[in-house]
């Protein structure tokens, strides 16, 4: 059936859920074709489906237009406004919006709705499942949405700039997350504290003092200490978070001393270290913390580049996401040991 324009409404509830978003090439392609589909109201003459529509032929100054109307109990319209926008093309907010009004429904143990619900109680189809199934969603993509939120909800705002992907802003989030855990796990422990099984001894504390070692003791070590400006390791400083790169530099090449000390004359000393910005400038900060090493005593012998297949995502419009991460080669003396 047909109705005018002036006596159709747009729901109030929709604007809490969705946003009237690239409305040109929608309104371009209803001048073009018209409108392929009706707009979907309730008894009240108000849009449950098609609000977009709406707005561009308003502006195209249609008089009337096809309509289908559908009979609605109030407490569930918001229900029926996630269902009739099923095929939409949504935004991450969006997603998570819609994710909400049916979670509530879970929430408020409301009998199923007939042509909302699904009927599928398969074995290990949780409600998760099924509320993406009638969002439109995989599942799978739905539980990183509601990580992300829960643990960085301005990532959200990123991810609908195109800025970051959703996987993107998972794995960066899933790193901070275990690397914030793991700190905490940390600081609980007795910084002093020693295990010995077998031949193998644990120090849990700083190896800026490793008076429990003898010079020479140690075949190899393979460290990737805090990058510097990257985040905060310890409140109050604490190597990474040196006001400039030159203090930090200076720092590094004064702990790896010790590194020096306890190391074997035939030993291996192998340095993982990236890169960090300055006011949009790249420090070069591994190389010169190398250039201070050779001056120690140090011999470097490789320099191997670690080819990151999954890097951590970076926000920048500016310059490439960084994929690759230096680890060099360390030496004392030409006689070392290398068991390649």
């Amino acid at each position: 059936m047909k109705l005018s324009t002036h006596n159709i409404t747009p729901h109030p509830k929709n604007k809490e859920i969705y946003s009237l978003s690239d409305l040109e090439d929608l309104k371009s392609s209803i001048q073009e074709v018209g409108l392929l589909q009706p707009l979907i109201l309730n008894q009240f003459n108000q849009i449950l489906s098609g609000h977009r529509r709406f707005e561009c032929i308003k502006e195209l100054g249609w008089e009337e237009v096809e309509v289908d109307i559908k009979e609605i109990n109030d407490e569930e319209t918001e229900l029926y406004l996630v269902h009739f926008n099923k095929q939409r093309i949504k935004s991450t907010k969006e997603v998570l919006n819609e994710y909400d009004v049916i979670e509530k429904f879970y929430d408020n143990k409301r009998g199923k709705i007939k042509n909302v619900r699904t009927n599928n109680h398969e074995k290990g189809y949780n409600r998760r499942d099924r509320i993406a199934e009638e969002i439109g969603v995989k599942s799978s993509q739905l539980g990183k949405l509601l990580f992300i939120r829960k643990n960085n909800e301005d990532h959200i705002e990123l991810i609908d700039k195109g800025i970051l992907t959703i996987n993107q802003s998972y794995l960066q989030i899933q790193r901070e997350t275990k690397e914030k855990e793991s700190r905490e796990g940390d600081q609980r422990k007795d910084s002093t504290s020693t295990v010995i099984k077998s031949k193998w001894r644990f120090y849990q504390k700083s190896s800026h003092d490793m008076s429990e070692l003898n010079d020479g003791e140690v075949q190899t070590i393979f460290t990737s200490p805090p990058y510097w400006n990257k985040r905060t390791y310890l409140e109050g400083g604490g190597l990474g978070n040196e006001r400039n790169p030159e203090k930090y530099v200076e720092n590094l090449i004064l702990h790896f001393k010790e590194c020096y000390r306890v190391l074997r004359k035939n030993g291996s000393f192998f340095l993982n270290l990236g890169d960090s910005y300055l006011n949009g400038d790249l420090q070069n900060i591994p190389h010169q913390v190398i250039l201070g090493l050779k001056k120690e005593g140090w011999t470097l012998r490789n320099t191997i580049i670690w080819h990151k297949s999954n890097p951590k995502p970076s926000s920048s419009k500016n310059n490439l996401t960084p994929s690759y991460e230096y680890i060099f080669h360390l030496i004392k003396n030409k006689n070392y040991f290398y068991n390649c």
